[in-house]
């Protein structure tokens, strides 16, 4: 539990609780109604998803790297670069959606294709200290 001393009214606890609260909105409401299209097209991928303790925590893996909302990345260079033979100079503005890293054919064999034994993210907790 998250404690604010000197504060006998809790304002900022309700602040904190609301902030923590929709942090994440976006996010997970484009996830959740993404998937819920996918499984409204593919109603066997939500049988698969529940045969089995293996198939569904790949597809817990697998569904928000598919529904990856195209959060705005926006950043300055420091350097001059050259990107796929694109020049970039420096103190340049740029954008770089997340969601195109996780549709990378380079890592992904159908990478616009909802599959459960798609590459996961890396073994560990996901929590944050």
């Amino acid at each position: 539990m998250v404690s604010f001393p000197n504060e006998p009214d809790g304002t900022n606890a309700v602040d904190f609780f609301v902030l923590m609260m929709t942090a994440g909105l976006d996010t997970v409401q484009s996830v959740l109604s993404q998937t819920a299209v996918s499984f409204a097209r593919h109603p066997e991928q939500w049988d698969r998803m529940f045969e089995g303790p293996e198939t569904l925590e790949p597809a817990i893996e697998e569904l928000p790297r598919w529904a990856t909302p195209p959060a705005p990345t926006r950043t300055v260079t420091d350097d001059a670069a050259r990107l796929h033979g694109v020049d970039i100079p420096r103190v340049d503005r740029i954008h770089a959606p997340l969601a195109a890293a996780n549709r990378d054919p380079k890592y992904f064999s159908d990478p616009d294709e909802v599959v459960f034994d798609h590459l996961r993210f890396a073994p560990g907790p996901r929590e944050q200290s």
